[in-house]
Order: structure tokens, then sequence, then C-alpha cells
């Protein structure tokens, strides 16, 4: 027992309901950096984090009460004065008042897990708060989870859109792209091209996506949808070219010919009816 007790890696203690520690294993003094005398003299509630002395002195109430504790976890101040996260097991022995504990080193667990649920407040975020649509969907383009710029974007509530899926905003003439579109991103995990959305009011507005499969914990597929909003410049686009096939046919029928010398790089340009005349 007595070498059990000394050569364990984990904290191993005898304690009493106050929170004084009777007897130490050379664990503690190797983790925490005390001295066996200055852990012994003092109380584990001036050692404890202030925001977790509460907690700890219910369970020490409730080893009093008879209770066992499983897999309560505190900070535990070291000498150099940072703090390590101790997850205990105890159990109380009545008729002696002594509490046998050990101590389990969870602190790179705990600062792992505080690291994830930072990770995933920025993505939950990001993800809400974009202005471009971002959404998730399974293989069958039922939409599992949408942002606020998905469903102002198409003129539905995010309830309205949980119960829908890409067949249901984007106009019955691209189903055939839409089936396509599914069928590629199951064999190839990413894709990216052009999406057509018909709004709740019926206008029809233009994205220019970037999707990818992922897996969820349990393995099961999905993807991560994210798209720009390109209508107005898809229209400018249109426009621009429908003019300038307006003035070539023009300049086509009317003979004239333009060119255009840029003076600082010496080069000149020529229109075809230029090119033509010359």
């Amino acid at each position: 027992y007595a070498k059990l007790f000394n050569l364990s890696e984990g904290l191993v203690c005898v304690g009493s309901y106050s929170g004084r520690l009777r007897r130490i294993n050379k664990a503690f003094t190797t983790l925490l950096g005390w001295e066996e005398d200055e852990l012994t003299s003092t109380s584990v509630l001036e050692l404890v984090h202030p925001d977790d002395v509460e907690n700890t002195s219910r369970e020490l109430e409730n080893l009093r009460s008879g209770m066992s504790t499983i897999n309560f976890y505190n900070r535990f101040r070291t000498k150099g004065g940072d703090y390590k996260y101790i997850q205990w097991i105890a159990t109380p022995e009545p008729h002696t008042g002594n509490v046998f504990a050990i101590g389990r080193d969870i602190t790179s667990e705990k600062l792992k897990e505080q690291e994830l649920i930072d990770n995933e407040i920025s993505a939950r975020t990001f993800f809400e708060n974009s202005l471009g649509m971002m959404c998730k969907h399974d293989l069958r383009g039922n939409l599992t989870y949408v942002n606020k710029a998905s469903a102002d974007s198409v003129g539905y509530s995010i309830q309205e859109l949980m119960t829908m899926s890409l067949y249901d905003i984007i106009p019955p003439e691209y189903h055939n792209d839409l089936d396509q579109y599914l069928a590629k991103i199951r064999m190839k995990g990413r894709v990216t091209g052009l999406m057509h959305t018909r709004h709740k009011h019926g206008n029809i507005r233009i994205w220019l996506f970037n999707n990818i499969l992922v897996n969820d914990a349990q393995g099961n597929p999905f993807v991560i949808g994210n798209a720009a909003d390109i209508t107005e410049r898809h229209e400018l686009e249109i426009d621009l070219k429908r003019t300038k096939e307006m003035l070539e046919r023009t300049n086509q029928v009317a003979r004239i010919g333009g060119w255009e010398f840029d003076l600082i790089k010496q080069e000149v340009f020529w229109s075809t009816v230029t090119c033509e005349i010359h």
C-alpha cells in the first residue's frame, strides 16, 4: 500500500472534511511545486481558484454527509502562480473522519476543450453574421442550417428554410443542374459554380458558390455551402456585352473604325473595322 501510494503518478491523499490534507504522495509536490509541509499545513480552500471555492466547499459537505465524489474537478494553484485542473474521485470514512481521494491532472484536456469551444463560437459567429449566403445541406439537398443572409436573400425566415430543400428555392428549369451538382459533390467533394434561386416574391437571384463535402462526428456526410450574390454584376456584364455587340454592329454597318494609342506604354489598339480599312 505504501509503495502504491508513493509511486502513483496520480495525486493520492488522505484529507479531512474541512479540506485539510493529512497525508499526500510525491505527485503533489511534483505537479504543484509546493513542499509537503506547505500543503499539509494549508486548507485546500486556500489553494483552489477563487471561482471554485464554493463548489469545492459543497463537495466537502457532501463527503461529510457520507456521499462519494466522482468526476469532480477544480483548479489548484501551483507554487508558480498558475493553475492546474484536477479531477477528483473521493470517498469518506465516517468513523475516522478521513477522506480518501485520487486526483488526475486534466489541464491539457480542459485547455483543448476550451480551445474547441472558442473555435466553435468563432465559427458560429462568422457563419451566422456573414454577409454572404452560408448554409448546410445533406446529399439530397435538404437544408439543415442557414444563416440570416441566406434567409434574407430568398425572402423566407430561417425557420421556414429549415423545413425546405434546395429544390424549393431553385427554379424548376434548373433542377437538372441541381441533380448534377448533388451527384458531383458526392463524387468529388468540392464544387464551384453558379446557382439560380427564386425569391419568395418571384424574382431570380444569381449566386457564385463554393461548396465542400465534410463528415460530422458520427461520419455522416453533409455539405457546407458558401455563396456570394452576383446578380447585379451578372446583369452589368450582360449589359456591357450587349452594348459592345451593338457598337461593333453599328461600326460594321457604318464602316467607322476606331483606334486608341497608349502614350505611356507606346501601344496601339485598332478596332476590327480599322483593321479591315487598312
